[in-house]
C-alpha cells in the first residue's frame, strides 16, 4: 500500500511525519569505508561495534544532524538488512518507533519487542521456502567452485528462521562478486529478488522484502500518517523508498546517488 500523504484531508487531524531510514551507509559508515575518504577523524562518533565489541562503524557530524532533524519533525522507523544481533550492536540512540530488520524478516516495536503477527507470518513463509533455499545454496556453491570463484555461500538464519541466501567474496573482490551475479542471476527462481551492494549478494524469496514489511506496518500499526520520507543508499532500498512521498539519498557510498550521477554524465 503506497504511503502517500493526502493534503485534501481535514487540517483538524494532526498528521504524523514518518521517516523510514536505512542504517549502514546512511546514518553511519564502517571504518573500512571511511578509510577510503580520509578515515575516522575526531569529528566522528562511534555508531556500532563488531562481534568482538570493537568499534566498527562511525557517524559524521552531517549524519548526526540528519538523524536529529528527522527525529525533530516526526517519528523514525528503521528499515535495515541487519540481523537481530547486528541491530543490537548499533550503539547510536535511534529512538525508533519501529525497527524492521533482516530485510523485512522481523519488526520490533519501540521497546524492542517483536511484533508477533509479523513474526508468525515470517515463520510460516520461511518454512515453505526452506527446501528451496537449501537446493539453491548447493547449486550456487557448485557453480562458484566450477567457475573458480572464491565465495562464501550460505543460508542466513535469523530469529530462528532460514530467511535468504547471502554470497560474499572471501577476499572482498567486489568486481568478481558482481561478475558472478551477472553470470548466474538466471539461477534466481521465479518471483525471487536479487540484490547486490558492495560485498553482499542476496537471493531473497518472494515473501521477504523491506517494502513488504513497511507496507504491512503502514496498514496495521501506523496512524494519522502525514508526510513520509524514505532514506536509503542501496538500489534494493528503492522499493520501500518508492512508497514514501520523498526520497533521501546519501552522496557518499551510495548506489542510488552513483546511478543518478552516471545518468547525467
Amino acid at each position: 500500500m503506497p504511503i502517500k500523504s493526502n493534503g485534501s484531508e481535514a487540517a483538524a487531524v494532526r498528521r504524523q511525519t514518518y521517516s523510514f531510514v536505512d542504517l549502514d551507509d546512511c546514518l553511519f559508515n564502517s571504518k573500512r569505508k571511511l578509510s577510503e575518504k580520509g578515515g575516522v577523524t575526531s569529528d566522528h562518533q562511534p555508531a556500532s561495534v563488531d562481534r568482538t565489541g570493537e568499534h566498527h562503524s562511525f557517524r559524521s557530524p552531517a549524519q548526526m544532524d540528519v538523524l536529529a532533524a528527522l527525529q525533530a519533525i516526526g517519528k523514525v522507523i528503521v528499515v535495515t538488512g541487519r540481523s537481530m544481533s547486528a541491530l543490537q550492536r548499533v550503539t547510536t540512540t535511534l529512538n525508533a518507533e519501529y525497527s524492521i530488520g533482516s530485510f523485512g524478516g522481523f519488526i520490533l516495536d519501540e521497546q524492542c519487542r517483536f511484533i508477533e503477527d509479523w513474526s508468525a507470518r515470517t515463520e510460516a513463509e520461511a518454512s515453505k521456502y526452506k527446501e528451496h533455499l537449501d537446493v539453491l545454496v548447493d547449486d550456487l556453491k557448485r557453480v562458484a567452485t566450477a567457475g573458480h570463484y572464491d565465495l562464501k555461500v550460505q543460508v542466513i538464519w535469523d530469529i530462528g528462521q532460514p530467511l535468504y541466501i547471502c554470497v560474499r567474496h572471501n577476499s572482498y573482490d567486489t568486481v568478481e562478486l558482481a561478475d558472478f551475479a551477472r553470470r548466474f542471476k538466471w539461477m534466481l527462481p521465479r518471483n525471487w529478488h536479487l540484490y547486490l551492494n558492495d560485498n553482499n549478494l542476496g537471493f531473497l524469496p518472494p515473501y521477504l522484502g523491506k517494502d513488504k514489511a513497511v507496507s504491512w506496518l503502514w496498514e496495521h500499526k501506523l496512524r494519522d500518517v502525514g508526510l513520509t520520507l524514505g532514506m536509503g543508499d542501496s538500489l534494493s532500498d528503492l522499493k520501500f523508498i518508492g512508497l514514501c512521498d520523498f526520497a533521501i539519498f546519501p552522496t557518499s557510498h551510495s548506489q542510488n546517488f552513483s546511478k543518478i550521477q552516471e545518468y547525467h554524465q
